[in-house]
């Protein structure tokens, strides 16, 4: 796609508008797929964003919280690690924060199909991550599983998890990890189970569309 962010001298942004300083877990939709992300600072017209890897390709994404609040965003500068965005709509400071802090703390939760193995004693099952975060992740697969169960989840390229089996019903589970993941642990393991699309002539604003 044709774009117009640029990557900005370091004086440059320095002397830019600081907007407040928040430091927000959230997650960029990208056409790619969802990434975690951390809201350093926001101001009237976008958001300075940090990750934990390459700044995604795309240029306009949304914005999701971990309470599911949502902002179309455009990209109109990167660094190294980091990146700021501009509002489709302004947004106000406070309005921003208490989006944020309405529904209290909840896990991020990140929608990432992926292909998945249920290890439960010497049996393995087939199965398929539906989401991913820090603490567990939702499954579908066939079988019963009793609430309470413990089992290691295993994903593609990476060692069994241990967790338990905290629901299951109608061809799905969701499971809870007994070591949660660091929010770079999910980072990393949501960049290798999606990697980078090269940017192409649509933008992250369908996916984000879908999942919103």
């Amino acid at each position: 796609m044709t774009g117009t962010s640029r990557t900005l001298p370091q004086d440059e942004r320095r002397s830019a508008p600081r907007g407040r300083l928040v430091l927000r877990i959230a997650k960029l939709v990208c056409q790619s797929g969802e990434y975690p992300c951390v809201v350093r600072d926001v101001s009237l017209s976008g958001a300075g964003l940090a990750f934990f890897h390459d700044v995604p390709p795309e240029e306009r994404v949304i914005l999701q919280l971990s309470n599911g609040a949502t902002f179309p965003v455009e990209r109109v500068w990167s660094g190294a690690g980091r990146a700021g965005y501009r509002f489709a709509v302004p947004v106000a400071e406070e309005d921003f924060i208490a989006s944020d802090a309405e529904f209290g703390h909840r896990p991020l939760r990140l929608a990432i199909r992926a292909a998945a193995t249920v290890i439960d004693g010497r049996e393995r099952a087939e199965a398929r991550l539906l989401d991913l975060s820090a603490e567990g992740a939702k499954i579908a697969v066939a079988g019963p599983y009793a609430s309470g169960r413990v089992v290691s989840l295993a994903l593609p390229g990476h060692d069994p998890r241990l967790a338990e089996v905290r629901w299951a019903g109608e061809g799905e589970a969701g499971v809870r990890f007994f070591e949660p993941l660091s929010t770079a642990q999910l980072a990393a393991l949501a960049l290798a189970l999606q990697p980078f699309a090269a940017p192409a002539g649509t933008d992250g604003q369908e996916k984000a569309t879908q999942a919103a």
